[in-house]
């Protein structure tokens, strides 16, 4: 497959998420086990607002899109941590695409 077709359309959802649209993104990787797993389809949605405990999906700088929870929120700065992971990472909201709404189960 073309990479820059994926990367138009990764593009594209995101867009579509943060214009308010719900957007479906599947889980990769198991950084928020037990609580989601690998093969989960996860609907996303922009909020104005996002509060401790949230999982939400945002760039993280040059590993990409992650889904991580928000732990803390410092001034407009805020916490998130994989529920598997030991490493924070810190982000601003122009980071955040959306919040999980809903997860469908892959079979795990």
């Amino acid at each position: 497959m073309n990479n820059n077709y994926d990367l138009n359309l990764k593009a594209e959802l995101i867009t579509n998420i943060k214009q308010g649209n719900e957007g479906i993104i599947p889980l990769k990787g198991i950084s928020m086990e037990p609580t989601l797993h690998e093969g989960d389809v996860l609907v996303v949605k922009s909020f104005s607002t996002y509060s401790i405990g949230d999982i939400i999906v945002f760039n993280y700088y040059l590993e990409g899109v992650l889904v991580h929870r928000i732990i803390d929120v410092r001034g407009s700065a805020f916490l998130c941590k994989g529920d598997n992971s030991k490493r924070t990472e810190i982000i601003m909201k122009r980071q955040i695409i959306g919040k999980v709404i809903r997860i469908f189960s892959g079979g795990n």
